[in-house]
């Protein structure tokens, strides 16, 4: 009798590990194609500090963002982060973005920015219009690069809701560059702007396209807008003169 006992024990026994092994290779469930996008894009968002505490759904491939973002730059960052996920198809953005304390504000921190753009110079000259959080930049540089650079300063200014970029690029031109550089330098020595040579943002702009002359800035009276308006005439090989110059306000 004891040694059947021994026998029913160990074959339960045996029966009993079997059954605990089949358990332990019984697998999780793989996560949903949806539940591995959601999670592929947070990852991403909380690689890049600005953008972790955005929230992201997904459903049947298609990804919502809600959430407060400080700008359009960061806005367009989180969307196109979340859109460079492989199998999103499609997009809804909720993003919302806080409005700047007023446009006038809005308009003189975008303007910072651009003054702040080491590359922006005395050829270049870009205004500025703000209308409800959007930005509105118009004028013209001398450089693609330089207008890419502008747009994305004014995007990333807490506030701004969108950019509207009509920023021209003037076409390249020996003779434009010869004659901007000339004009410049006659208008910065001559006595009555010699003290303004030397700023980094000097306040008249000489712009030039196929020969012709544009004055933009300030002059700080219209003695001054009219001297610098003849020196831009009296330079050989200008075709035409329009002296934008705005007197600067006491």
């Amino acid at each position: 009798m004891t040694f059947d006992r021994s026998i029913i024990l160990s074959t339960g026994l045996l029966v009993v590990l079997a059954v605990t092994t089949n358990q332990a290779q019984i697998r999780a469930p793989e996560p949903s194609r949806e539940a591995q996008i959601k999670q592929e894009i947070e990852k991403k968002f909380s690689e890049e500090k600005f953008l972790e505490d955005l929230t992201v759904d997904v459903e049947e491939r298609t990804v919502t963002l809600t959430g407060s973002v400080p700008s359009a730059w960061v806005k367009e960052q989180a969307i196109e982060t979340a859109r460079k996920v492989a199998g999103v198809e499609w997009l809804i953005s909720e993003l919302t973005i806080p409005k700047a304390e007023s446009d006038a504000i809005l308009g003189q921190q975008v303007a910072n920015e651009i003054l702040r753009y080491v590359l922006y110079t005395v050829f270049d000259s870009v205004d500025i219009g703000v209308d409800q959080g959007t930005v509105i930049l118009v004028g013209q540089v001398t450089e693609p690069h330089k207008a890419n650079e502008i747009v994305r300063r004014a995007s990333r200014v807490a506030g701004t809701q969108e950019v509207r970029n009509e920023i021209e690029v003037l076409p390249a031109s020996p003779m434009d560059d010869r004659l901007r550089q000339l004009i410049a330098t006659q208008i910065y020595r001559h006595d009555m702007f010699r003290r303004y040579a030397n700023r980094a943002n000097p306040p008249i702009h000489v712009i030039l396209k196929n020969g012709r002359v544009t004055l933009t800035g300030v002059a700080a009276s219209n003695i001054e807008k009219a001297i610098a308006g003849r020196i831009a005439r009296q330079t050989f090989g200008v075709f035409s003169v329009e002296n934008k110059l705005q007197i600067m306000s006491r």
